[in-house]
Formats: structure tokens, sequence, C-alpha cells
């Protein structure tokens, strides 16, 4: 069921997308354009007025991904990046370890916020997805696989560097190591095939400057910074300050999460610290807005099922405190747990 509805919001995007034209879709014209600049050695930071309105803000990777659907008409690439994008999420959901009952419940929690990221082709859905991806890979021991997911989430929008942070439960961590030495050296030296060295350093160099400059513009936008940091920026109005002095400390208490290294073993554990991630990237994000709540709602949807459960419930089964939980039978419970012990 849950399915059936996923494509049908994603098919009903597509067509009415489709349908009411290319202004409808300035987003997907934006990544369009990524592939077509790249490729003819033209800047990718600057505006491009007669193209498209905005400004891309993604690495020069970004060209190979969008690649297969910039090479077909706008309205044909545009749709087929979206069902590629809900697709993607709802693989890798229903990749984590968890009873199917779950994985549906999570879809559903965020099926709004799904909605308005995919009527605006946004790659936060690929975002959340390759956080969750890179953890599921992980407790499958596809260590490669989840290494992959996190140098393309870097190397696109910095954002999936947090998927480093599932490190300490890797089981062949050399492995991981290579892996991800591995494709971050491809990463950053593919675009070489197609383009000078000049030229690829030069709009690293360019990224990593609109990257600041993005960061200052969004400080008291109305339709960005929509996050923790942006309700005490917009709160106090001053631009004084750094969101350092918010974010270190945050980083800090989610790090201390990591000395209870007792609960490693113990899914539900690793299971919040995905959702603390994912909601951690929104909460702490001067570049969150409307549209990149996907990331967040993902987030709390597996933090609810994975409350603790009732205590006649954590007493029947005689395990850790920790145990991911619902409303669903103890049965339920038990499969679970059957499933998705740490060795």
């Amino acid at each position: 069921m849950v399915f059936a509805v996923w494509m049908l919001c994603t098919v009903w995007i597509c067509i009415t997308q489709s349908l009411a034209g290319p202004q409808n879709y300035n987003n997907f014209l934006v990544f369009r354009g990524v592939f077509d600049h790249l490729f003819s050695s033209l800047p990718l930071y600057e505006p491009y007025p007669l193209e498209y309105g905005d400004i891309n803000h993604y690495g020069p990777i970004f060209a190979f991904i969008i690649a297969p659907f910039a090479v077909l008409p706008p309205w044909l690439g545009m749709s087929l990046w979206c069902m590629s994008l809900s697709l993607l999420l709802y693989w890798t959901v229903r990749q984590l370890p968890m009873p199917v009952v779950l994985t549906s419940l999570v879809l559903w929690l965020t099926l709004n916020d799904f909605y308005g990221a995919c009527f605006k082709q946004q790659f936060n859905i690929a975002v959340a997805a390759l956080v969750v991806g890179a953890l599921a890979m992980i407790e499958k021991r596809r260590e490669g696989w989840a290494a992959l997911f996190i140098v393309i989430g870097t190397f696109v929008k910095i954002y999936g560097i947090v998927g480093l942070a599932f490190f300490f439960f890797v089981r062949r961590k050399g492995r991981f190591i290579g892996y991800m030495a591995l494709w971050s050296a491809m990463a950053l030296l593919l675009p070489l095939l197609f383009v000078s060295p000049e030229y690829l350093w030069s709009q690293y160099a360019a990224w990593a400057a609109d990257i600041v400059q993005k960061n200052g513009e969004n400080m008291f936008c109305a339709y960005t910074n929509i996050s923790l940091v942006g309700c005490v920026r917009k709160i106090s109005g001053s631009p004084a300050y750094s969101d350092l002095l918010i974010i270190v400390p945050a980083m800090v208490l989610f790090l201390l999460s990591y000395l209870r290294t007792g609960q490693y073993k113990h899914f539900s554990y690793r299971l919040t610290m995905l959702a603390s991630l994912l909601l951690f990237i929104v909460l702490f994000s001067s570049g969150s807005e409307h549209s990149g709540y996907v990331i967040a709602a993902l987030g709390m949807g597996i933090w609810w099922v994975n409350f603790p459960p009732p205590p006649h419930a954590a007493g029947s089964n005689g395990r850790c405190s920790y145990w991911p939980c619902s409303p669903v039978s103890p049965i339920t419970y038990s499969r679970l747990s059957s499933t998705v012990a740490y060795s």
C-alpha cells in the first residue's frame, strides 16, 4: 500500500510539473546546467539568467550524477529525476534491518515532506536517502556501498559527511577506510577526464567561496535558515556572532553519546544515532528550508518507531533498555531482535 501511494504521488508530481512548463521545474534546470557548463568548462557558480533563475550550489561531481537526466528533453529528464529520487529514498528506508511494518510507518510519516521536496526536484531527498543508506549498508557489512553513499553526499552537498558518524559501528574498519579513500579519489579526479586541472581546481575554490557567500545570504533570509541556528539569529537580530557558538556545543553533546560504548552492539542505539544525525542536519544548518525538512521528517519517523518499549515489553525480552519499538505487537520485537544483533 505504501509503495503504491508513494509512486502515485511521484507520478502526479511528474505529470503536473511537466504540463506546467519549465517555470515550474527551475531547480532541475539549474541541476541540468551543471552538466552543460562543466563539460563546456564554464563557471559553475555564476548566474545564467537566460537558462534559469538562481545559482548552482553543488559540487562539480554533481555533473556526473545529473548527466543521465540532463541529456534528455527537460520535461522527461525532470520526471525521471523525481522518480529516481523517490525510488532511492524508498529503497534505502526498506534496507534498514527492521520489520516491514516499521519501515512502512517511517515512510508514511515522511510522505508529506517528501512530496514537498519532490515537487521542487530537491536533492535533499537524496541527502536523506544517502545518510540512511550508509547505515543500512554498514548493517549489511557492505562497507564499499556505505563509503560510496557518504562520498557522494559529501562531494555533492557537504551534508553527506555526517555519515562518518557511523564509523564506530563499522565492523571491518580497515576495509571501510580503504573504500572511503578510493571513492574520494575517484570523485575528486573523475572530472579530469573531461576538463583541465586548472579549471577543476578553480571550480572547487569557487564552490568553497559560494558556500561562504550563501551562508551569509541565508542569515536573515525569510525562506532559508529555518532552523535552530536561524531562530536564534533572527530573534536576536544580530549578525555579529558566529553560528559556531551554537553548533559546537551541539556537536559536543552529540559526541558525548559515543561514550556509551556498551550500547554500540544494540541496533536501537544505532537507529537513535541515525535519527539524531538526520535531525542535526536541519536543526544546525543555515541552509535549512521547507523542502529540506524531508531530512528531519525522516529522522523524526525513525526516532518515533524507535521509542523505548513499555515496561512489560522490555521485561519480557530481558534485553537492554534500547529496543526498537512502536505500536506493534511483542512478536514484532522478538522478530526484530533476531535480525539486528550486532556481531
